[in-house]
Parts: structure tokens; C-alpha cells; sequence
């Protein structure tokens, strides 16, 4: 009996030791972290619309061979703008990337007079100005663009950049005045350099920015985000006509200029999302 009741308290001490060590720090493997707490999920596609407004520079070099003409000027544009965007997100714990398509369009213009002094010899030498009143305007621009950010519930705040494409026209037309000598009965008066016409081009370039999103249902988000554009250098012709006819010739004969302008953006917008796959 004595031995019995020795073996049933050495079962016991034996259990209550297992119990104690079950509860001492390291016994047993960590339970793994809890996941991030989260109550709004930012994956899925969506879909918007944005209004916003843009100022940008146009940086021209001119080059007019009749009249042995080059130099610069530049264009301040700008002007409100509106359009759609879409994409698409994926979130792991609070980091996000994602995709984004957009189009908007506007009127974002500028004007600018480029004028510059020339000088042709003939039967006398001839001097005198050229005077090109232009202006810019960026009709359409669109942008395809990566997004990386991180999601605090329904806010996030993100990085954004990727390739642009623009639409632009540059109407202008041009006088010159001239001065010379007896020998040129024509010259000091104003004659027409080139006839209105209007460039355009698609332009291609690379955009770059941020933003700052919040959801405000469990579909519906509102955004402000800023973009730097550059859509590089395009070069276009331009035709000049004949001016100032003398006896037996012309003092500036008809030819081709070009100029190559150099298109920077800045775009600011506000824009409403709505996401097909609600949290």
C-alpha cells in the first residue's frame, strides 16, 4: 500500500513538472506574427476619372537657311486639363504595386514672337528682321506608368513613373523687313515670309511623380497626385516663300527651316477611382 501511494505521488510530481516547463519562455516554437491589421484591401482593377491643370516650357531652336538665320526662344503653356485612368493593384501586408493607364485631354497653350535679324547681299548689301509669331499647345497627353506605395488601411501614398505620349500643334506664320541700298527699289517695306501653317507631332518622352490616395467607401477612392513629363526633342520643317523680287532676281528666295523644340510638363490633378472588387 505505502509503495502504491509512493508511485502515484511520483506520477504526479512528474506532471505538474511537464505542466511548468510547457509555461517557461523558449519551451515551445514562437506562434508566428499576427497579420497586418488591415480593413480595406487595395487589390483588384479599377477605374476613374481626373481634372486637373498643367504648365510646362517649350524650348525652340530655330534654323531658317534662306535668310542664314538660327536662334532660340521659349514657350510658357498652360491650361486646365481632364480625362479617364485605369488599373490594376497588388497588396502584400502594407506594400503595394500596381499599373495605371491614362489619357487626358486639354488646351494647354503659349504663344511666343521669335524674331531675329538678317543679312543678304545682292546687288547691295541688305539687312534687315524676321518676326515668327507662334504658339504651342499640347492637345492630349498620355501616360502608362508602374506604381510602388504603402497602404496604411485606407490611406496610401505612392511612387509612380513610367513612358508618356503627347499630341501638339504649333501654328505660325512670319513677316521679314528689309533695308537697302538705291539698287533695290523693293526693299524698306514689309513683305510676307511664310504662309500660316501648322505643325504637329506625336511626341514621346517619360513621366515621373507621386500621389497620395484615400478610400471613402468600400469601392470608391479619391486621389491628388503630381507628374513631371518630358517629352524630349522633335524636329519639324517648315516652308518659307519668296520675298522682296528685284530686277533679275529675288532678295530672299523660297526654302525649307526647321525647329526643334524641347517639351517639359508639370501636371496637377485631382481624381476619383472606383474599384470593381470591393474589400
Amino acid at each position: 500500500m505505502q509503495t502504491r501511494a509512493l508511485a502515484a505521488a511520483a506520477i504526479l510530481a512528474l506532471a505538474g513538472t511537464a505542466a511548468i516547463a510547457a509555461d517557461l519562455p523558449g519551451s515551445v516554437a514562437a506562434a508566428p506574427p499576427p497579420p497586418w491589421p488591415r480593413t480595406w484591401d487595395w487589390n483588384g482593377f479599377y477605374g476613374g476619372i481626373n481634372a486637373g491643370y498643367s504648365f510646362g516650357n517649350a524650348h525652340n531652336t530655330w534654323n531658317i537657311p534662306p535668310v542664314l538665320v538660327t536662334g532660340v526662344d521659349a514657350e510658357t503653356f498652360n491650361g486646365p486639363l481632364g480625362g479617364i485612368q485605369a488599373g490594376w493593384n497588388w497588396q502584400y501586408s502594407a506594400f503595394l504595386a500596381g499599373i495605371e493607364a491614362d489619357i487626358d485631354y486639354g488646351a494647354e497653350t503659349g504663344k511666343q514672337t521669335f524674331n531675329s535679324a538678317f543679312s543678304v547681299t545682292t546687288s547691295t548689301l541688305v539687312t534687315g528682321t524676321i518676326s515668327v509669331p507662334h504658339s504651342y499647345t499640347l492637345t492630349w497627353i498620355s501616360t502608362v506608368r508602374g506604381r510602388l506605395g504603402l497602404a496604411f488601411n485606407r490611406a496610401l501614398l505612392y511612387g509612380t513613373g513610367g513612358f508618356a505620349w503627347a499630341a501638339d500643334k504649333e501654328p505660325l506664320s512670319a513677316t521679314a523687313t528689309a533695308t537697302g541700298g538705291p539698287n533695290n527699289p523693293d526693299i524698306g517695306s514689309t513683305a510676307g515670309f511664310m504662309n500660316p501653317q501648322s505643325l504637329t507631332a506625336i511626341r514621346v518622352g517619360w513621366t515621373a511623380g507621386g500621389g497620395a490616395e484615400l478610400a471613402i467607401s468600400n469601392n470608391w477612392t479619391v486621389r491628388a497626385e503630381y507628374l513631371y513629363v518630358d517629352l524630349g526633342t522633335k524636329s519639324r520643317g517648315f516652308a518659307t516663300q519668296a520675298a522682296f523680287p528685284i530686277t533679275n532676281t529675288t532678295l530672299i528666295p523660297p526654302g525649307t527651316g526647321t525647329i526643334s523644340t524641347r517639351t517639359t510638363d508639370n501636371i496637377v490633378r485631382l481624381g476619383i477611382n472606383y474599384k470593381f472588387t470591393p474589400f
